[in-house]
This record gives C-alpha cells, structure tokens and sequence, in this order.
C-alpha cells in the first residue's frame, strides 16, 4: 500500500466514526515503537461544537501502520502527526522528535494544538466513545 493509499485509508475510517461531522476534522497522534497516543477533534452539528473522540482501534492501527511504513521506506522518522480534513480536502502535518521538548506530554501540548486549529473553543469531551 502506498503513502497515498495510507492516508486515504485514515480518512476513511476516522469519517466512519464521526458521522456528525459539519466542518473541520482532526485527527492527532504521537507514535513511538510500539506505542500510540491519539485522539480526534472535530466540529459537530449547526453551532459547530469542537467534539472529541477516541481513535478507533482500527484508526490506531492505521496510524501506527503509516508510521511504521515511513520508518521502512528510509524516511526520517517522525514523531507526531496532525491530519486536517476540511471541505473534502486534507492537510497532513509530521512533527519530529527534536521538534518537542522532551519534558512535556501530549496532554501538554493537546491545548495548543487544538488553539492551532479552533481557536479558544473548548471542546466537548462528553460523548468520547459514541
């Protein structure tokens, strides 16, 4: 499967699991080996609520299958990643590790990420696994 094919299969399975969505799409992870961290913001119904969710199980696997995937082909490895989809197109952001400070967690830099990408909205976190 190809690079292309891998984001288009994230695509795919995370809409799967937001069918509320009316507007902007995050998907954000942080991929050691052997190890994943993420989650997915989006905007929901008419007042365009910032929602969470879990990544699903299968979402997961696919992320980690992308990193691992770049790790193989020789590219330098990266550490974190943020795909936007928005209006039917997609955005695709790597973070490298010496790109983070080494003292802070995802929970850590989540906030600031999320201003990147909705502003001062907070999101809602009531609904995680529906």
């Amino acid at each position: 499967m190809t690079t292309e094919e891998r984001y288009q299969r994230i695509g795919h399975l995370v809409l799967e699991s937001c069918p509320d969505l009316s507007g902007k799409l995050l998907v954000c992870a942080e991929v050691h080996e052997g190890v994943i961290e993420s989650a997915v913001f989006y905007e929901r119904g008419a007042g365009k609520v910032v929602t969470f969710r879990y990544c699903s199980d299968e979402l997961e696997d696919a992320l980690y299958e992308l990193w691992q995937h770049g790790a193989t082909a020789g590219n330098r490895p990266w550490f974190g990643i943020e795909y936007v989809a928005e209006n039917g197109r997609y955005q695709i952001d790597l973070t490298y590790l010496d790109q983070v400070r080494g003292d802070e967690g995802m929970l850590d830099r989540r906030p600031r990420l999320l201003a990147n990408h909705f502003g001062d909205r907070t999101p809602d976190y009531s609904m995680p696994g529906e």
